[in-house]
């Protein structure tokens, strides 16, 4: 390890990278890092940590979580930065020190999001309307028009709703946006290989958490929390691709196709399962080939 300092010093990041990048022990994995950042590579060394996540995690968490945050703000991805944080919600309790600087994280990336917001030009954010070169940037600049008058956006949002290079998820978030601004007009959504003539203001919210969980537990009971933490990510991810349209038309069925789903990526017998849908009785096939049209046609 020492002569790899050496290098380090020497600034051989390339030798240090070519040498111990599948290596898997933390400071291998750390110097590895901190090359590709002094070679300015911040998308390497961003996915370099989060390929080693859980080994860096457990050895030492608040190294491997502040990195994680710095990197990612270093490349002003405030939407991803939200999001790793709500990974960060779901990780084994270590200590209160841990969970304190997880909501010190939080706080950061709020407060680096509000200074990049006040230099961010309503010029800026409307070229990115017209032109997103990735998720990323259209979502970051989504985030800017919570502080704008958000008039001044609607033509360029409508024509983002319709668009075949925006992803089905940011038009879910922009028809959200329409909705919590109390938009009233009719609006063309094309999502899911469907065209929805909707209007935004009649719009029922998108299905809490809460209200997920209680779903969850009107059909099954499941003592695995691991099983119910997956199953409500994946509900969650499902409503968001669904919507406008909901889940509660055919909830036992989505249920089911989602708990068949968990139990097969836990890798659980699936006999009792079959015994619940049969006192309820729920056709088995039905319910897989439900599972099967969720997960062919949605990106989760």
């Amino acid at each position: 390890m020492d002569n790899y300092l050496k290098l380090y010093k020497q600034k051989q990041y390339l030798k240090i990278i070519a040498d111990l990048e599948h290596n898997k022990n933390s400071q291998d994995i750390y110097l590895v890092i901190d090359s590709f950042i002094a070679l300015n590579n911040l998308d390497a060394a961003l996915k370099h940590l989060e390929d080693n996540f859980s080994l860096l995690f457990k050895d030492n968490p608040s190294k491997a979580l502040t990195l994680n945050i710095d990197l990612i703000l270093n490349k002003n991805d405030f939407a991803y930065a939200f999001n790793r944080l709500n990974t960060f919600d779901e990780l084994p309790y270590v200590s209160m020190e841990v969970e304190d600087l997880i909501k010190d994280l939080k706080s950061l990336v709020n407060t680096k999001m509000k200074e990049f917001q006040k230099s961010y030009k309503d010029e800026d954010i409307k070229e990115t309307l017209k032109h997103p070169q990735s998720d990323s940037a259209l979502l970051n600049a989504l985030y800017q028009i919570e502080n704008k008058e958000f008039n001044d956006y609607v033509p360029l949002l409508k024509k983002l709703l319709v668009s075949k290079f925006v992803s089905d998820k940011l038009k879910t978030l922009i028809l959200l946006m329409f909705n919590d601004h109390h938009y009233e007009g009719d609006l063309t959504l094309i999502k899911n290989g469907l065209t929805y003539e909707v209007n935004p203001y009649f719009l029922e919210p998108i299905i809490a958490p809460v209200e997920i969980e209680r779903l969850i537990f009107t059909y099954i009971n499941e003592k695995d929390i691991s099983i119910i933490q997956t199953m409500k990510q994946l509900l969650s991810e499902y409503a968001l691709n669904n919507y406008p349209l909901g889940i509660y038309d055919n909830a036992e069925i989505i249920i089911y196709a989602f708990y068949l789903w968990c139990l097969r990526l836990y890798q659980k017998d699936e006999f009792a399962f079959k015994q619940l849908l049969a006192d309820n009785e729920i056709d088995f096939l039905q319910v897989e080939n439900t599972l099967k049209d969720i997960q062919n046609n949605f990106d989760f």
